[in-house]
């Protein structure tokens, strides 16, 4: 698949490195779904590190689900 959306931001607004071990951390976001045709999405979530102009994977995206688009 393709990406349909995105959103990059420091999860919860803050950078992780000022999370604590084992700390649990909730954020919502809100994804602009402008223009995209109706049809199944997989959603997927992951962390990266900034470095330069450079993001560098850390791990493998998490599938969260697959959500039905109405077109909107």
């Amino acid at each position: 698949g393709r990406l349909a959306t995105q959103l990059d931001r420091p999860p919860a607004g803050f950078p992780t490195s000022d999370w604590r071990r084992g700390e649990l951390v909730a954020d919502q976001f809100t994804l602009l779904l402008t223009g995209l045709p109706a049809g199944s999405y997989t959603l997927q979530t992951g962390f990266y590190r900034v470095t330069g102009d450079t993001l560098i994977p850390l791990g493998q995206p998490a599938t969260l689900g697959t959500i039905a688009w109405d077109g909107g």
